[in-house]
């Protein structure tokens, strides 16, 4: 893959450096696990509560750490990358999108990290 953005940026390093694609390979995976246990989400009040514990707060708790790590302007690296789009979509379907029911118990959770509360104003909002 051989994501390029804007002048110099690399959307996925590759072989370029190993590190960076390791963490957001990581990054991604976890993401693409919470996809199945997001779909009732939407049809099922009782599904909420438990998505937040189980998958929500730990990706915000990832994504603090990976904040801190980098300097808190990308989540990996100097520049923005897949992981910062993917995670991006996710703040933005269940935190900033005036439709979801449940915004303000994802927001409030959002609230508690405050490295990626910061990033997510910047960055996705």
């Amino acid at each position: 893959m051989n994501g390029k953005g804007k002048m110099g940026e690399n959307l996925y390093p590759g072989s370029k450096n190993p590190d960076q694609s390791y963490d957001i390979d990581n990054i991604l995976e976890d993401s693409q696990a919470m996809h199945g246990t997001s779909n009732p989400l939407m049809s099922d009040e009782n599904a909420v509560d438990p998505f937040i514990e189980k998958s929500w707060h730990p990706m915000m708790k990832k994504c603090e750490e990976y904040l801190e790590k980098s300097g808190g302007t990308y989540l990996v690296g100097q520049s923005l990358t897949v992981a910062d789009i993917d995670i991006g979509s996710w703040l933005m379907r269940f935190c900033f999108n005036p439709l979801m029911p449940y915004k303000e118990k994802f927001g409030a959770t959002l609230d508690q990290y405050s490295r990626t509360k910061a990033w997510a104003e910047g960055t996705v909002k």
